[in-house]
């Protein structure tokens, strides 16, 4: 369902990581009706999307999770009054105070609704609607994405991060209430367990902005990329006989002599 979409956005793009997507299961019943197997693993959420970045399919719930943060966020389980008012934070010396810490924690996103199960794999693979899509990359492949939101949608103004659960609130439950692109630095404990790469960090919408964005990606390779990058990704749309109009000694920041407009 989302081949030929991830397979062109990989050609405009220099990705080391799979996009990934994310499907959410209402109840058990619609859980075990899925077709994909239960996974046996017990890890981080953020691992799990790690997981998924190299390839790797996930189905899991509750019973799943070792980081209960996440599960928390996700609406896997119900959040305790001592996370949500930041004492629990608080008390992990990341904030000067307790008025500071419930300031922040009053700011980060739970799921408004309970979820039985997740399923987390490479976006290519579905071949049915998920619900949110990740990507985690460098900086300027973040602003590629970024670029591509802003063609199709307009400004990206609401950009939130507090450096912490930057997978599970981050790039999954704010995007996913709000119906927005969001971005997030991580935070401490995914990047120990998942090795991110210190120049990495991630982007995330939900599925129906998918199409705009990986369209708008391709629309502005030729505004906004050097001859350099063009001639890499026209090698690439060639080996994936994918027909787009990519023009040499044209964007909108260098003139024909090469210098800055």
């Amino acid at each position: 369902m989302y081949r030929e979409l991830t397979k062109k956005l990989n050609c405009a793009l220099n990705l080391k990581r799979n996009i990934v997507g994310v499907k959410f299961f209402a109840d058990k019943n619609e859980y075990d009706s899925d077709v994909d197997l239960e996974s046996k693993c017990k890890v981080s959420y953020c691992y799990m999307v790690n997981l998924a970045s190299k390839g790797k399919l996930l189905k899991v719930k509750y019973e799943n999770f070792n980081c209960l943060s996440s599960a928390r966020a996700l609406g896997l389980a119900i959040p305790e009054e001592r996370h949500q008012n930041g004492e629990e934070y608080f008390s992990y010396g990341l904030y000067r105070s307790k008025e500071v810490a419930e300031e922040v924690q009053k700011s980060v996103l739970y799921a408004t609704r309970r979820i039985y199960g997740i399923k987390i794999k490479p976006l290519d693979e579905f071949k049915e609607n998920c619900d949110m899509v990740i990507a985690i990359a460098d900086p300027y492949n973040v602003m590629r994405i970024v670029q591509g939101y802003v063609f199709s949608y307009g400004p990206f103004d609401k950009m939130f991060s507090v450096a912490n659960q930057g997978l599970c609130s981050e790039l999954t439950v704010r995007p996913y209430i709000n119906r927005e692109i969001n971005a997030s630095f991580l935070c401490s404990n995914s990047r120990f367990y998942c090795k991110w790469g210190d120049d990495e960090m991630g982007v995330a919408f939900p599925e129906e902005l998918c199409r705009g964005i990986f369209s708008g990606v391709l629309e502005t390779v030729n505004s906004s990329e050097t001859d350099k990058r063009k001639k890499a990704i026209i090698d690439k749309l060639k080996k994936a006989e994918i027909s787009q109009d990519i023009v040499l000694g044209k964007n909108y920041f260098l003139d024909t002599t090469g210098k800055v407009k």
